[in-house]
Formats: structure tokens, sequence, C-alpha cells
């Protein structure tokens, strides 16, 4: 499998220096998830959205309003790829981030830092 037009432009759409030369390395992860990889950047894709997004010190997450299990599960696989201490989980139907001990409302698309503190 490759990375699709559509989310390269996901990822172009980032501002991302030589996004052309990020994913040289790809695996499917499951029948409707794949992880590109290259260096330190990493994409997982499930179902057509690029939940998980690292590139430098950047993480971007985005469940393009598709807040299932299985969305977070890829999601979660990604912070453990790349060792950030994080998680994604629900509690009363709303997802949370917790990081480092700190918790807050999950937003699509919102950035953290990929370091840990």
């Amino acid at each position: 499998m490759y990375l699709k037009q559509d989310h390269f432009k996901q990822v172009l759409a980032e501002r991302v220096p030589d996004a052309d030369k990020l994913f040289h390395h790809s695996e499917r992860l499951s029948s409707k998830a794949m992880l590109f990889s290259s260096g330190d950047n990493l994409a997982i894709i499930y179902v057509n959205t690029v939940v998980f997004l690292k590139v430098g010190d950047k993480i971007k997450l985005n469940s393009n309003g598709w807040t299932t299990n299985t969305t977070k599960k890829w999601i979660n696989k990604g912070f453990d790829i790349v060792g950030k201490l994080a998680n994604i989980y629900q509690k009363n139907w709303q997802w949370y981030l917790k990081e480092n001990g700190d918790v807050r409302e999950y937003q699509d698309n919102m950035i953290i830092s990929s370091v840990n503190a």
C-alpha cells in the first residue's frame, strides 16, 4: 500500500519541509490502518484519516469526528510507537488526552509536543 494522494496533501498542509521524503517505510497495521514512517517521522492512517502524525518534535491528532474505540486505539498506538507518555481515554462519551499527569479535553487537530516532560 502507498500513501494516497489525499493523505499526502494532509501532510503537505502541515507545511513540513521535504514532505515528499518523509515516508519511506509502510506497514499494514490492520485491514483499515497503515503506518508510514521514515526516521523520526510517523503517520498512522485509519479509514482515510491521518489520525496520528509526528513530524519533528510535534504530534498532530485527528479523529475527523469519528471518536470510536478503534480510532482511539490507533492514536494510542502512535504514542506507544514514538515513546510518548500520553494516551487518549473516554469518560462519559467525551475523549480526554492524558499527558505527563495532566488531563485536557481532546480536540481534533490538536498539536502536542512529542517530547516527554
